[in-house]
C-alpha cells in the first residue's frame, strides 16, 4: 500500500473478508488457510492519523517501534510527527550479488495477529463507523449478508478471524522492493 487512507484500506479488507466467508461457506477446509499480508512502503509515507487508526484497530503497535523512532514537532507545526532513524543493514561492498540477488538494504517492521473484521471498525470514529458503506450496503450487510427476501446477498455468514500481517518497510525503496519482500520474505 502507498499512502491510502484508512477507510480505503477497510474497504479492500471488507472485500477480502467477504470472499473468505464465501470460500469457507462453500468448503470448511478453507478455514485457517488464508492470511492477509499488507506491506506499507515506508514510515515516511504513512500519515500520523493512519497510524493512530491502525493502533486503535489493533493492526499496529507503536510501542514496538520505539527504538527505531523519535517523536518530534516540525518547525511551524503543532502536530508531533514520528521520525525514523536511517539505518544501514547490509554492507553493499561485501554483499555477494550471486548469492543475495534479492538482498535489500532495508528491514520490515511486522505486526501480526488474528483479527475479526469488526475490530478494524474500532479505528474509525463513531460517525465514520455508523456511515461506513460499501456498494450502498452497510458494512455488516456487505460482509455477512442478510436473509431478507429480494436482497442481492441472501446468505448469512459469521465473522471469522483471519491472520493479518501488517508490515511497514523502514524506508520507502519502491514498489518492486515491496514485491521482493512479499514473495521472498513471506
Amino acid at each position: 500500500m502507498y499512502n491510502e487512507p484508512f477507510k480505503q484500506l477497510l474497504e479492500s479488507l471488507a472485500g477480502i473478508y467477504r470472499a473468505y466467508y464465501e470460500m469457507v461457506g462453500i468448503n470448511e477446509k478453507f478455514e485457517n488457510r488464508v492470511h492477509i499480508c499488507i506491506i506499507a512502503d515506508g514510515y515516511d509515507k504513512l500519515d500520523e492519523e493512519f497510524l493512530i487508526k491502525c493502533e486503535k484497530s489493533g493492526l499496529y503497535n507503536e510501542f514496538k517501534t520505539k527504538k527505531w523512532r523519535s517523536v518530534e514537532t516540525p518547525p511551524g507545526s503543532d502536530q508531533p510527527k514520528h521520525v525514523f532513524r536511517d539505518i544501514k543493514f547490509i554492507n553493499k561492498e561485501t554483499m555477494n550479488d550471486k548469492i543475495r540477488i534479492y538482498g535489500t538494504n532495508n528491514i520490515v517492521h511486522c505486526f501480526s495477529r488474528m483479527i475479526k473484521f469488526p475490530e478494524f471498525i474500532n479505528g474509525l470514529d463513531r460517525d465514520e463507523a455508523n456511515g461506513f458503506e460499501i456498494n450502498r450496503y452497510s458494512v455488516y450487510d456487505f460482509l455477512l449478508g442478510n436473509d431478507k427476501r429480494g436482497d442481492v446477498k441472501t446468505r448469512k455468514y459469521f465473522h471469522l478471524p483471519i491472520p493479518v500481517h501488517f508490515c511497514i518497510k523502514h524506508k520507502n525503496q519502491g514498489k518492486i522492493e515491496s514485491h521482493k519482500w512479499f514473495f521472498k520474505g513471506f
